[in-house]
Parts: C-alpha cells; sequence; structure tokens
C-alpha cells in the first residue's frame, strides 16, 4: 500500500483558488488581528485549543496534532511542523517557515453541555462543563470536578470538547482517557443517598487560570492509570509518587511491558486501518531511515535481507515485508496489542513508537465491535509511509487487512486467492459486506468476527505467522473496521524493537 521508494516529500500540486472560510463575527467575539496585508479577522474558538494564523489571505487554525481547520472546524489540510509547512489535503504548500509556537493560542469554545458523573474505586466524580476563561498553558478548557456532595476535589481538564482527564487541585493527574460521551449526565438526587436536595456544584471563578507550561507538560505526559477492559470502569491511581528524575510511564498491567511516554512527544487523535500489501518497508531504506532500518525479507517473507538497495517486489525485486512484522499479543497482557504501521508520508517517524488508546467508537459506524475495544491500547512502531494516509491515522500491518495501492503478496506467497476481496479493507470489509450493517447489533458483532476467524484459517492455512497476524484482527482488535483513538508518542518497547 504503501510507497515502496519514498525519498522526499509528496510533490506539491498547487492548487489554485483553495477558499478558506473566514468569519464574520459579532461584539462578543475575540479581538481581532490583521494579516500582513492590513485585513482584519477575527479568529474563533473551536472545539479544541487552536493556533491561528493569519496571513497573505490565508487565514486558517492549527490543531494541537497538526490538523488545519476553517474557522467552521473543518479540516482542510496539515502541517507539518518539522519544517513550519502549511499544506492543503492534498498535499500542496500554503505555506512555509511558520514558528506555530509563535501564533496566537485560541482556547476552545466552552458549552453548556451537562454535568457528567462517573465512579472510579467506589469515589463519585461530577465533571463540569468547560468553564469560560479557565484554561491551562496550552490552551486546554478546563471544568471543575467535584464529588456528590458538591466538594471540588479537582479539574477536568478537555483535551477536545467530550475527552480528557482528571486533575487533583494540585493538577496531578488522577484519571486519565476519559470519554464523557460514555458516561451518563449527573443527577445530584440519585447520585447522593444520604441527601434528596440537589448541591450545587461549584464552579471556577471568571478570573482567568493559566497553568505553567511545565504543569501542563506534565500533566499531559503522566498516566498512572492501570489499563483497563472496555468492561471496566477507570481506576484511580494508587501508585507512589516517582523520583524526580524519573520519566512519565504508563503502569505495567500484568505480564505487559513498561510503556514510557515521551515527554514533549507527539500526540493527538484519529482512527486506524489495516493494510498488508507485501512491499518492501519504506523505512528499510537507508535513504529515509539512516542506520535505524526496518528489517526486509526475501520472497518467503521469512528469510532477511541486508543489502538495502535491494529493490521491492513492488518494483519487480526480491524485497519484502517479513512476516514477523505481524501484529501479536503477550501472553499474560490482555488489553495491550503490539503491531507496525504505516504513517503519513509528510512525517519523520521511521523507528518511533506511539501508544493508541480506543475510543469505543468507529470513523463510520459505531458498531459492538468497537465498543468492545474501548480502553485497549495498542502500541505501534512506525515501520512505513504512505501518500494515503491521513494525520492521526495508522495503517496497521495486518495480513488479509488489503492490499491498498500495492500488490506485492500475489503469486508470491503460499497463502490463498485475494484478489477478489476488498482491495482497502480485506478480509474484514469481505465479511461486514457478507453480514450487513443493520440488523441486532450483538448479531453483527458475532457473525464478523467468526467470518474473518474462518477467513484468516482458510487463506493463510500454511503460514502460522501471518494468520496469527489476521486472527489478531479479529480477536484483539474484536474485528472493529477503522476504529477511533487517541494517541501519544512512548519509547519503543523491546518486544517491538527487536522486530523493527
Amino acid at each position: 500500500m504503501k510507497n515502496p521508494f519514498f525519498k522526499t516529500m509528496i510533490k506539491a500540486i498547487l492548487i489554485a483558488g483553495m477558499a478558506i472560510a473566514v468569519c464574520n463575527c459579532g461584539d462578543d467575539s475575540t479581538s481581532a488581528n490583521n494579516d500582513n496585508n492590513g485585513n482584519v479577522n477575527t479568529p474563533v474558538a473551536l472545539g479544541e485549543p487552536t493556533r491561528h494564523y493569519n496571513d497573505n489571505g490565508l487565514d486558517v487554525y492549527i490543531t494541537e496534532d497538526g490538523r488545519v481547520l476553517d474557522a467552521n472546524g473543518l479540516q482542510v489540510g496539515f502541517t507539518d511542523k518539522d519544517s513550519g509547512s502549511i499544506m492543503t489535503m492534498e498535499g500542496a504548500t500554503l505555506a512555509t517557515g511558520v514558528d506555530f509556537n509563535a501564533l496566537p493560542l485560541i482556547p476552545a469554545a466552552s458549552g453548556t453541555k451537562p454535568s457528567k458523573v462517573l465512579n472510579a474505586a467506589g469515589q463519585d466524580y461530577v465533571i463540569s462543563p468547560a468553564v469560560d476563561n479557565a484554561f491551562d498553558a496550552e490552551g486546554h478548557a478546563l471544568g471543575t470536578v467535584t464529588d456528590a456532595s458538591g466538594v471540588q476535589t479537582g479539574y477536568f481538564v478537555y483535551i477536545t470538547d467530550s475527552y480528557g482527564y482528571i486533575t487533583t487541585l494540585d493538577m496531578t493527574v488522577a484519571l486519565q482517557d476519559i470519554d464523557l460521551n460514555q458516561y451518563p449526565d449527573y443527577n445530584p438526587t440519585a447520585a447522593s443517598s444520604a441527601s434528596q436536595q440537589e448541591t450545587p456544584i461549584p464552579t471556577l471563578s471568571s478570573e482567568t487560570v493559566i497553568l505553567t507550561s511545565s504543569d501542563s507538560q506534565q500533566a499531559l505526559s503522566s498516566n498512572n492509570q492501570q489499563p483497563a477492559s472496555s468492561a471496566q470502569q477507570p481506576k484511580s491511581s494508587a501508585s507512589q509518587p516517582k523520583s524526580s528524575d524519573s520519566q512519565p510511564t504508563s503502569s505495567a498491567a500484568r505480564g505487559c511491558p513498561e510503556i514510557k511516554y515521551v515527554s514533549g512527544g507527539e500526540s493527538g487523535s484519529g482512527h486506524a486501518t489495516r493494510y498488508w500489501d507485501c512491499c518492501k518497508p519504506s523505512c528499510s531504506w537507508k535513504e529515509n531511515a539512516g542506520d535505524h532500518r526496518a528489517k526486509q525479507c526475501s520472497v518467503n517473507s521469512t528469510t532477511l535481507i541486508t543489502d538495502p538497495s535491494s529493490q521491492s517486489v513492488c518494483d519487480g525485486g526480491n524485497a519484502m515485508t517479513c512476516t514477523s512484522q505481524t501484529a501479536f499479543t503477550i501472553e499474560g497482557c490482555d488489553n495491550i496489542g503490539f503491531a507496525f504501521a504505516a504513517v503519513p508520508a509528510f512525517k519523520s517517524a521511521c523507528g518511533r513508537c506511539f501508544e493508541l488508546t480506543f475510543t469505543g467508537q468507529g470513523k463510520y459506524e459505531t458498531k459492538m465491535n468497537h465498543q468492545k475495544l474501548q480502553g485497549k491500547k495498542l502500541i505501534v512502531m512506525a515501520s512505513n509511509v504512505g501518500g494515503d494516509v491521513s494525520n492521526g491515522q495508522f495503517d496497521i500491518m495486518i495480513p488479509g487487512g488489503g492490499y491498498g495501492a500495492f500488490d506485492g503478496c500475489s503469486g508470491k506467497m503460499d497463502w490463498g486467492d485475494m484478489r477478489n476481496s476488498e482491495r482497502y479493507g480485506g478480509l474484514l470489509s469481505d465479511c461486514e459486506n457478507q453480514v450487513g450493517y443493520s440488523g441486532n447489533d450483538s448479531q453483527i458483532y458475532t457473525k464478523r468476527k467468526e467470518c474473518l476467524v474462518g477467513k484468516c484459517n482458510s487463506i493463510f492455512a500454511k503460514d502460522e505467522a501471518a494468520k496469527e497476524g489476521c486472527l489478531f484482527l479479529a480477536n484483539f482488535m474484536e474485528a472493529a473496521g477503522n476504529p477511533t483513538h487517541t494517541y501519544k508518542e512512548v519509547e519503543c518497547p523491546k518486544e517491538l524493537a527487536d522486530r523493527y
């Protein structure tokens, strides 16, 4: 699927007349900015913190994870923060040399949504909507967190308008990866058995609350929560304080390796797709990855090739992806999976790792398959790039996941015939079409999994490694197509680095 030999960024094809929506706001808007041409454009607050870029007729908003939005919050492009470039969705360069950190910070818009309530370790957390003029140094809106009696116990940091984490009053992270859409609206009468009186929920003062950059970064990168199954409520942190020189880490579940977050590393949200095209990975080329190259194998996909200049099977050569780079799990580590993935072609990501946390929703549909995936984590290592991979998207390497733009497998692997399978989406898409998209959700969940398991066992009957990778999609991933996730950059665990 990915570019078999990718030395440079996607060539920019200038697209004339790209329309960028400009807001004509009223008196309640924030102060206006002038671009270098003297034009006045009033920035608007969107559903997440943004940086406002307004120059030479280009009026857009840059999100934390590098998306470019118009004034209506619709994505119209992406950024390459390494080169300071703003590009269209097609890859055309609109601006270069931009210092994104110097752009005006626009906090997320606050709303009038109802408070939410969740219970963890026997404690109620009542989460208020974001409060006007309350945000941290990164521009994330803040809401108050109280107990059921109305006593404030901390804050809720809104990464998006419905997702974030809970802190204590001193901004120490208490609970992370909270999707408010998964929890009920707060009913004070039902929440407190000790009193039938509605308890007012305290709010922040009207004064702006600003955290220091170090406080905010620590809050964003720390995570002391135990990984939980999709059926469990989040658990509170009970770990001992770490020494001042230790790196933020996620707690290791039984049998799971310790996952260490990269301080100041990349984070954001997106969705996961799947593919396996057998082509030589882009990160196997010395020009793309230097001495930190991904392994490449001969046509049987198991014997290593050491010559970095070997041509890809997708270009008539004999170098291809090794089947040792299929997705896998570790015994005793039920809620964390491991895989290799392709990332957007404009990123320099070869050999970098990311932790994906699934939200329980899908990009195009949400079925029980997606809901059962909620809370599971997938550690991925970038070994490939793709011009058809968007920002925040990780294209997971799954045998039978679809060939995509390239097919280096047919006639070269001892697999069943997949030429009539869906080119984008592969065997799971075949099963989705076969089972259908409407009807009893429980039956859809069961039938899609059964269908995919049958196809994996049949197509890859003679290739155990490929079969296990295919079954990973059915079992660990719950046969969920295009699930959404949040992601954070992590240090690569040995389990992935050894296979890379």
